[in-house]
C-alpha cells in the first residue's frame, strides 16, 4: 500500500491541474491506494471509497462503469486495508478475510468462477474493441481459510501476509514465489521458508522484507527489477543484491525502489527516464542510491518514476513528468527514449503538489 499522504497530495494535484471537471472533496481517508486509473480510500471506519476506471469493476459499487466521483463499494463489510492494481483491487476485513473486486482473469481475484463482462481493449493495432473478461463489481472473498494482516494487489496476481508473516500469492503462474509456474486461483505458499514483516507488488514482480530487514524479490524479471544483479525471471524470492538493510522494498512499473534502515533511497531497473533518481539515465540491475543524500520517512515508485517523503517535511520526486507526475516539481532534464525527446528529472525536485497540500492541511 502506498503512503496516504503521498497519494492524496498527488491526488489534490491531479484534481487542481485538470482542466475540466469537479474537484471532489474526499472524506477523511486512514489509507489511499492507486492502481493503473483507479483509487481506493479507506476511511477510519472501515469503509472503503473507490473512483476512476470501472469497466472492470475494480470500483467495486455493483456496475461495471466509470466513476468521477468518491463512491462506497457495494459490501456491508468493514474493512482495515485496501490495495489498488491496475484492473483489481483487494482489501482485508478487520478479521482478516482477504476480498477482492475487478478483473480476475489469471486467478489474482482468488476465484476460480466469475461472470465475464464486455470491457474496451486495444488492440494491437491500436483500435478500441470489446472483449469479454472474467470480472467481479463488487467485493468477493478470496477462497482460503487463512487470515492475513497485510495484502497487496499486482497487476496480474495478488500476495498476502499472514500474522507470523508467511507471504501467499495467487493468480498468474511464475509470479506467486511458490517455485512454480503453475496458475493458482487460491493461496499458494511462497517458498523459502521466510518470514516477512512488509510485502509490496508490482505489475508482474513482488518484494518483501523480512523480519531481519534483508529484502527479497520474485516474478518477472525484465527489466531488471529483482535486483539480484540479473534479469533471469525468479519463480521464488530471491534476495536482493548489496546486502543493505531495509524497512520497505516497494516495485513500480519498470523499476524498484527501497527505503533503507537508515532513511536512504535506492532504486534498480529501467532507467530511461531517470526513474531511478540517480543522476543519469543508466539503468541498473542491483540497488542505487538515489541522488541528493536526503533521508526519507515515506517512498512510492510509480510507472516509470517515484516520491518520497523526506525527513525536511518535503516532497520530493523523480522521473518522467508525464502529465506532471513530478507533482509541480521542475523537470530539469529531457530524456531519450526510442528516439524521442521526453520531460524528466534524472534526480529528486521539490513537489509543488506537496506545499499545496500542507498548506491546504493546516
Amino acid at each position: 500500500m502506498r503512503n496516504v499522504a503521498i497519494v492524496a497530495a498527488l491526488t489534490l494535484f491531479a484534481a487542481c491541474t485538470e482542466s475540466t471537471g469537479p474537484v471532489v472533496s474526499l472524506p477523511v481517508a486512514a489509507a489511499i491506494d492507486g492502481g493503473g486509473q483507479h483509487y481506493c480510500a479507506l476511511t477510519s471506519r472501515g469503509i472503503v471509497l473507490c473512483w476512476g476506471l470501472g469497466v472492470y469493476g475494480q470500483l467495486g459499487m455493483g456496475v461495471f462503469v466509470d466513476q468521477a466521483s468518491v463512491t462506497a463499494a457495494r459490501t456491508e463489510l468493514t474493512f482495515a486495508t485496501v490495495s489498488a492494481a491496475n484492473k483489481l483491487s483487494c482489501g482485508l476485513t478487520t478479521g482478516g478475510e482477504a476480498y477482492c473486486w475487478g478483473e480476475g482473469a489469471e486467478g489474482e481475484h482468488g476465484q476460480s468462477t466469475l461472470d465475464d463482462v464486455p470491457a474496451p481493449t486495444r488492440a494491437n493495432d491500436g483500435r478500441w474493441i470489446t472483449l469479454r473478461y472474467p470480472c467481479s463489481a463488487a467485493p468477493v472473498r478470496v477462497r482460503t481459510t487463512l487470515r492475513f494482516t497485510q495484502i497487496a494487489a499486482g497487476m496480474w496476481h495478488t500476495c498476502a501476509l499472514t500474522g507470523d508473516g508467511i507471504a501467499y500469492c495467487w493468480g498468474q503462474g511464475g509470479l506467486l514465489g511458490d517455485g512454480s509456474t503453475q496458475r493458482s486461483t487460491t493461496p499458494v505458499r511462497v517458498a523459502g521458508g521466510l518470514a516477512f514483516k512488509a510485502l509490496d507488488a508490482g505489475a508482474s514482480h513482488t518484494c518483501g522484507v523480512t523480519l531481519a530487514n534483508a529484502a527479497y524479490c520474485w516474478g518477472y524479471n525484465s527489466p531488471a527489477v529483482l535486483g539480484d544483479g540479473t534479469d533471469t525471471n525468479r519463480t521464488a524470492p530471491v534476495a536482493v543484491a548489496g546486502g543493505l538493510s531495509f524497512t520497505r522494498v516497494s516495485p513500480g512499473g519498470s523499476h524498484t525502489c527501497g527505503l533503507t534502515t537508515s532513511g536512504a533511497a535506492y532504486c534498480w531497473g529501467q532507467n530511461y527516464f531517470g526513474q531511478l533518481g540517480t543522476g543519469d539515465t543508466l539503468s541498473g540491475s542491483t540497488p542505487r542510491p538515489v541522488a541528493g543524500g536526503r533521508t526519507f520517512v515515506e517512498l512510492s515508485p510509480s510507472s516509470d518514476g517515484a516520491c518520497g517523503i523526506a525527513e525536511d517535511g518535503n516532497m520530493y520526486c523523480w522521473g518522467w513528468d508525464f502529465f506532471d507526475t513530478l507533482a509541480g516539481g521542475k523537470a530539469a532534464d529531457t530524456c531519450q527514449f526510442l528516439g524521442t525527446t521526453y520531460r524528466c528529472s534524472t534526480t529528486p525536485v521539490l513537489a509543488i503538489a506537496w506545499v499545496l497540500f500542507k498548506g491546504g492541511a493546516r
